[in-house]
């Protein structure tokens, strides 16, 4: 519910939000769309110390996230400079590799802390598609095939991992309860998905 809540959000509302300030605000137009922008990561940093959970699932909480997206789009620039463009792919995945290992159970996300991958995968969607690793590694047919059943992976993989834990409790010896499989399962289950759905 949280991603359809984010997605609707982002596909109704922003587009209704960026219409009317090119139509009708036009010279402050973007004055309003970073304003929002603004309003929804200060909303994300004081509900996460009220309440966790709360900014995690609610949408307003995340959707400077995307709106970050959006202003890449309003600018819409070309850079030129294959060394800063490189930079960028590069600072990025780095940026975004190294969350992995940082943030926690424990971290206040998506406070500040989501802002370090929104804008790693800034840097890397402004890099563009000439840049080393977007080009060679992100446009790779493993990397695009991942991409491609990423939305099955992330529908499939609770269900089948809750229903592991309930049916199979730790100590079980089934392969049902066996974490490793269930990850298998879940990518073979998003493959089919992706090809029969």
């Amino acid at each position: 519910m949280w991603s359809l809540g984010v997605e609707e959000q982002f596909y109704i509302f922003w587009p209704c939000l960026v219409s009317i300030a090119l139509n009708v605000l036009k010279k402050s137009s973007f004055s309003v769309l970073a304003l929002y922008t603004v309003f929804s990561f200060i909303f994300s940093i004081v509900s996460v110390f009220i309440n966790p959970k709360f900014a995690f699932y609610f949408p307003v909480c995340r959707f400077w996230q995307m709106a970050v997206g959006g202003l890449i789009a309003y600018f819409n620039l070309t850079i030129q400079n294959t060394k800063i463009t490189n930079a960028l792919s590069i600072f990025g995945t780095f940026a975004i590799l190294t969350t992995v290992w940082i943030i926690d159970e424990e971290s206040l996300f998506p406070g500040f802390w989501a802002l370090v991958p929104t804008l790693a995968s800034a840097c890397i969607i402004q890099a563009g598609q000439s840049s080393f690793i977007n080009k060679y590694v992100l446009s790779s047919k493993p990397f695009v095939f991942i991409g491609k059943i990423s939305y099955p992976v992330y529908l499939w993989h609770w269900p089948l991992l809750v229903f592991s834990r309930y049916l199979y409790p730790q100590g079980s010896k089934s392969i049902l309860g066996n974490i490793p499989f269930i990850i298998l399962l879940t990518v073979g289950v998003s493959i089919a998905t992706y090809f029969l759905i």
